[in-house]
């Protein structure tokens, strides 16, 4: 009996543990779970470089922006009506089919700003030690 506790409770560390640390597990278990909070809480405090996964709903499409790389930008409204801007590398991932009033998820990463933020490296990140990210639109998740 001892034997059979010990193995259940070694299970249920394992699954809490794939719970923290897999995105696809968590959203498995808990489908409407998301980072909105996260956001609220980066944005409140100025912090950068903080990997989120979100649902959200397309609101404004914006020119390309062509620098050192080319991104397609648009803004995001969250769950909790915060904006975010997205700007997903088309350089190394392909292009997003959006529109406005679209209901996308995606995982990136949020840098503060004054305007409510920036999420970018929605890409795979197959060369660095960053995680990489994902838009998904429709069902069909691009990398």
């Amino acid at each position: 009996m001892k034997i059979l506790i010990k193995g259940m409770i070694f299970s249920l560390v394992l699954f809490v543990i794939g719970l923290v640390f897999s995105p696809t597990l968590k959203l498995a278990v808990f489908p409407d779970l998301d980072d909105t909070g996260l956001i609220q809480q980066a944005w409140n405090q100025r912090n950068s470089n903080v990997l989120v996964e979100v649902k959200a709903r397309v609101v404004r499409i914006h020119p390309d922006i062509v620098d050192f790389e080319t991104f397609q930008a648009f803004t995001v409204e969250l769950d909790s009506g915060m904006t975010v801007r997205v700007h997903h590398n088309i350089d190394l991932a392909p292009r997003v089919p959006v529109s406005a009033n679209a209901e996308i998820r995606l995982r990136g990463e949020y840098d503060w700003n004054p305007e409510g933020g920036l999420i970018h490296w929605t890409h795979n990140a197959e060369n660095s030690e960053r995680k990489g990210g994902w838009i998904e639109v429709n069902g069909r998740r691009f990398l």
